[in-house]
């Protein structure tokens, strides 16, 4: 099969691109070629991804014309920000929107089918929704997927995401942050102890976008754990290496009403193979 990524430099697009590429599939990632990507860039490329530089004049225009059609095209690309600061406006809308849109376009053009990535974030309190600029621009984006989806052009699944962790994450997350705090021996403050957190683990996550392009396209399907636990109980579990699974919290009616998002469905015969305290202990071989 042949893929077209964006977003592939990411966390999670970096390992749903090599996990591809080992089974076998012909993948091109869109990409500039920062300083922080370089090295991810040139991994991808060593496994045999075909790179395509986004800051080339003629680079769109290329993928159009491309003489062999993509099977499969996924929008992973994402500007993170909890808080934005001025120079972060373009980069986070340039990332939602106009790549967003020319991938639906090379989508429609190719008639492939279009996966896109969601965050819960979208789906909770208004108060919340409004508290980030990275989550509203994802809500815009539902606007231009709209715009796209009609029967007669592609299919389109939205993917929804909570957490993900796993080895090699440098990301700024709790679960790192964490991690750090026990590294350096000191203790680390708890802003809400109580926060829930869903947690899946990469490998978990990437098996779950992949078995989505080989089924039957449904319109929005969720790739995260049942089970969440608190944030307290997560900072124990680490430096007390207390078992967690003693401690998740399984989906109720409360939860459900807490994170609407909850009720959109996973991909079928999909389930996390890793426990969280197996990705505890993997994540803790990392950063020791």
């Amino acid at each position: 099969m042949k893929f077209l990524i964006s977003g592939a430099t990411g966390y999670l697009g970096f390992n749903l691109v090599l996990e591809l590429l080992r089974n076998g599939n012909r993948v091109s990632i869109i990409s500039r070629r920062s300083e922080n990507s370089l090295d991810r860039i040139s991994m991808l490329e060593n496994e045999g991804a075909i790179v395509l530089n986004s800051e080339e004049r003629d680079f769109f225009s290329k993928i159009i014309k491309d003489d062999i059609p993509y099977d499969h095209v996924i929008h992973l690309a994402a500007h993170y920000s909890r808080s934005h600061n001025p120079n972060e406006v373009k980069p986070i809308l340039e990332a939602a929107l106009v790549l967003g849109g020319q991938m639906l376009e090379i989508s429609k053009i190719h008639k492939s089918r279009f996966y896109y990535a969601g965050t819960y974030l979208e789906y909770m309190k208004t108060e919340l929704i409004k508290s980030t600029l990275y989550v509203t621009s994802k809500i815009l984006y539902e606007n231009l997927v709209e715009f796209y989806r009609t029967p007669e052009t592609f299919d389109v699944t939205k993917i929804i995401f909570f957490d993900t962790y796993g080895r090699g994450d440098t990301r700024d997350k709790l679960l790192n942050a964490i991690f750090e705090s026990k590294k350096a021996g000191r203790n680390l403050i708890l802003k809400d102890p109580n926060q829930l957190l869903n947690l899946t683990y990469i490998s978990d996550v990437v098996e779950g976008i992949v078995k989505i392009t080989q089924t039957p396209s449904k319109r929005i399907l969720r790739v995260s754990s049942d089970n969440f636990i608190r944030v307290a109980d997560l900072l124990k579990c680490v430096n007390e290496l207390t078992t967690p699974e003693v401690m998740l919290v399984k989906i109720d009616s409360d939860l459900m009403e807490q994170f609407p998002a909850l009720r959109f469905p996973t991909p079928e015969t999909w389930l996390p193979d890793t426990s969280l305290s197996a990705g505890i202990k993997l994540m803790q071989k990392t950063n020791s």
